[in-house]
């Protein structure tokens, strides 16, 4: 099916799809289920095949990449068909006009059967489908958007997908978002389902295009990673405890690799504007643990982005530098002063000069009181 046009392998597609809404588990109100001993080598057994169709589904849906693959983009058949079809077939098919199953159709098909399926699974019991569940979102949303800016390259806005067609992309972001303040989940399924989202963003740092996911999906996504680093309130066993606190661990290596390895170089200063906005909010939560991250997110952040700050920009982040410096929690101060220290060595020597003039005043007064 590489390089051939969506049309033919649209049976496929659909059987792909079918496999995985009959198979895949499904989020239930008021469920709890707890496999015994005896139950758990068939679950196991059971959510291993839910894996491999998910797999199936995502080496075709990589097929439907309009700006990597020719054959989906403008619906002809590549030169060495010829290999593999009779020369009737091939004289049909390059007299043909676009096929009757487009592109456009085969993402709707995909959006009205599989998106919701997926986004109902969040909180999965198995944690290798997690990792199937957040790259077929991830998938979803990247090679969507990649066929919407290549019609639209082409003058072709409303192409073969109605503009008036949710973008699934707001609603798995929705979705995501809402994880944390939804009591639809358990305790245990809201932990799941948070997994889910931390590695739907780290799908987005490596795999994808720093123009779109960073701005679209890791932005909005950023108050989630750091209010997840808080503890959930409720009754909870050791148990649940102990995989909430890997939970945190993983979201700790996520937000430290949001800020290491994202760089808003694109040109949209409204950006780096957002992701001081959410570290401005984050510096006076509640949660001490929110706080020290937050100072270590910035120090990396400032300095991936010192060249590219606006002079309101680089005010903004002196001022939350400054104000965690007196938080009554050592280490987040700790943290702000080897964030300060950052920020200060780009800074000039007249705007130094300037600084350590305003606090000398500062002071000085209240010494004098």
């Amino acid at each position: 099916i590489h390089h051939f046009p969506p049309s033919y392998f649209f049976p496929l597609l659909k059987w792909s799809v079918t496999k995985v809404q009959n198979t895949l588990w499904q989020h239930e109100a008021n469920e709890d289920v707890e496999e015994s001993n005896g139950a758990a080598s068939a679950m196991s057994d059971r959510f291993a095949l839910q894996g491999k169709w998910l797999l199936i589904f995502q080496a075709v849906l990589v097929e439907l990449d309009s700006e990597d693959d020719p054959g989906a983009a403008v619906c002809k058949l590549p030169w060495y068909s010829g290999i593999f079809m009779g020369m009737d077939d091939i004289k049909d098919a390059s007299t043909a006009t676009p096929t009757e199953i487009e592109l456009g159709q085969s993402w709707k098909y995909v959006n009205d059967h599989l998106t919701p399926c997926l986004t109902n699974a969040l909180g999965h019991p198995y944690d290798k489908c997690r990792d199937h569940i957040a790259s077929c979102l991830f998938r979803i949303c990247y090679v969507q958007r990649k066929f919407i800016n290549t019609y639209k390259a082409l003058g072709n806005e409303n192409g073969s997908q109605s503009s008036d067609d949710p973008d699934p992309g707001i609603e798995i972001m929705n979705k995501l978002s809402s994880i944390r303040d939804s009591d639809k989940y358990s305790f245990k399924e809201k932990n799941r389902a948070l997994g889910t989202a931390r590695k739907f963003v780290s799908c987005c740092v490596h795999w994808g295009d720093a123009k779109h996911e960073y701005s679209e999906f890791i932005i909005p996504l950023l108050p989630l990673a750091f209010k997840s680093l808080q503890t959930i309130e409720g009754e909870a066993s050791s148990e649940d405890r102990g995989i909430e606190a890997d939970l945190v661990k993983g979201y700790r290596y996520a937000i430290s690799d949001i800020s290491s390895s994202c760089v808003a170089c694109y040109g949209v200063s409204d950006d780096l504007t957002l992701v001081l906005d959410v570290l401005k909010e984050m510096s006076s939560h509640e949660y001490w643990q929110i706080r020290q991250a937050t100072a270590h997110f910035l120090r990396c952040f400032q300095g991936a982005h010192k060249f590219l700050f606006t002079e309101k920009q680089d005010e903004t982040s002196l001022s939350i530098a400054i104000s965690l410096l007196a938080d009554e929690r050592r280490e987040v101060s700790t943290a702000a002063t080897s964030t300060l220290t950052g920020i200060l060595a780009v800074f000039p020597q007249a705007a130094l000069e300037e600084l350590v003039s305003k606090y000398i005043r500062i002071a000085n007064k209240v010494r004098g009181c």
